[in-house]
């Protein structure tokens, strides 16, 4: 096997979507003639937002994980706000906006930059160098966020101008949604984009997930050619769905049951009034649930209207093959996209288990000819509209049970093996 070293903090036993990603490629690359070794931080001393211990047995055992310790804030940010979770974007959300809150928010946009879980790039640094040597790799991966990994890859690349290095984004850096609410100075600011850009042009390869973030990456220099962009989306593992739902049945329910899974973030605090009216409108003739899972439940709360409250369920964070399960026995699966331009530079990675469990997604989104409102129309998958459409929400709900299957042969273009088949092209 050839080896190929993975540098990426989020991993198992970290949990979460952004970890399912890399997690897969290590499964399969060793069926396609690579063995990983994967740099990742220690998790005694990692900042995670939530952890899975479950995902630790999919690592398969030809992968070589190196564990290395970091130095971090987010232990004092927890003492100072008081606050039990840490974020799991970039943007802490307090049950209350406060002066410590606002201040917390400008240290972290402008003394950590570019994100506070650098602490661990001298000690990953240290360690790849020696990985590199040990395993004689030719070919380096860095993922993000947290983009600081990113400057990994770069003295990486100074230290060894022959070695190969991929960068790969799961999300945009400058463009992030939360971007402008870190307060950046205009140095602060400078600082960033001098990162971003560097990184952009120095690495040889650059993976995202969607059109619209290569793009968006390319215009960030004139040095920055089109075509070292790779779109490899992110996708669904058809193992986890199967033996998730093996054996399984649901729990026969006469209630129209509508489910939002995962992280959710607002950009503001109406962009569910939409839904929750519609939610309303429709709950006077009909049994209806609207389910959050995951670590949106203490955003979620204080929304909620009192007349709704029956109505809607907070869970906490399941392990993935609960998760699964619990897609798959709704009948509606519901996203919400973050207004604005940058909306179009994110596919969320939900979507894709969302399609492989089959039910009708509801898609609220200002962005129509986003990339993720083109994977549900391809896919015949469901329905994308705007947050305060409110009829034509009632409207998607009441026809949710006669609307026909999807489109199986799109939706298996996702799949977690064939994706990494994609990958393997770059690495060939």
């Amino acid at each position: 096997m050839k080896n190929i070293l993975i540098i990426a903090y989020y991993f198992p036993p970290s949990g979460g979507s952004g970890v399912q990603r890399w997690l897969k490629f290590v499964k399969y690359l060793p069926q396609f003639g690579y063995r990983p070794i994967v740099l990742t931080v220690d998790p005694t001393t990692a900042s995670y937002p939530q952890t899975d211990e479950s995902l630790l047995k999919e690592i398969p055992q030809e992968a070589v994980v190196v564990r290395c310790k970091t130095h971090e804030i987010y232990g004092l940010y927890k003492r100072l706000t008081g606050e039990k979770q840490l974020p799991s974007g970039g943007v802490p959300k307090p049950k209350k906006k406060s002066l410590l809150h606002e201040i917390s928010l400008f240290i972290r946009g402008n003394f950590f930059l570019p994100d506070p879980r650098r602490g661990w790039n001298k000690t990953a640094l240290k360690q790849a160098k020696r990985l590199i040597a040990q395993y004689d790799i030719e070919t380096v991966i860095t993922t993000s966020p947290p983009h600081s990994t990113q400057l990994i890859g770069r003295q990486l690349k100074k230290a060894f101008p022959a070695l190969r290095w991929i960068a790969d984004f799961r999300d945009p850096w400058t463009d992030i949604f939360y971007y402008n609410e870190l307060h950046p100075t205009r140095l602060a600011d400078a600082i960033n984009r001098c990162h971003e850009r560097k990184v952009l042009e120095e690495c040889d390869r650059v993976l995202v997930t969607c059109p619209t973030a290569a793009r968006t990456f390319a215009s960030k220099s004139d040095k920055i050619d089109i075509s070292k962009f790779t779109v490899i989306t992110n996708g669904y593992d058809e193992n986890d769905v199967q033996t998730a739902l093996e054996g399984w049945k649901p729990t026969p329910n006469n209630k129209l049951t509508i489910s939002y899974l995962g992280v959710i973030n607002l950009v503001n605090r109406h962009e569910l009034d939409g839904l929750f009216t519609a939610l309303r409108n429709y709950a006077q003739t009909q049994s209806v649930c609207l389910r959050f899972i995951g670590q949106s439940t203490e955003k979620i709360a204080p929304l909620i209207p009192d007349d709704l409250q029956s109505h809607i369920q907070l869970t906490a964070y399941l392990p993935h093959n609960e998760a699964l399960r619990a897609m798959a026995e709704s009948d509606v699966l519901l996203m919400v996209s973050h207004q604005g331009n940058a909306a179009s530079a994110v596919i969320q990675a939900k979507l894709f288990e969302y399609l492989a469990v089959g039910k009708p997604i509801l898609c609220l989104s200002d962005t129509a000819e986003s990339d993720t409102a083109q994977i549900i129309r391809d896919c015949k998958a469901g329905t994308v509209l705007k947050h305060n459409d409110i009829d034509g929400i009632g409207a998607f709900l009441s026809q949710a049970h006669r609307l026909p299957p999807s489109l199986r042969e799109h939706i298996e273009s996702f799949g977690r093996k064939h994706l990494c088949q994609q990958l393997v092209k770059v690495l060939d």
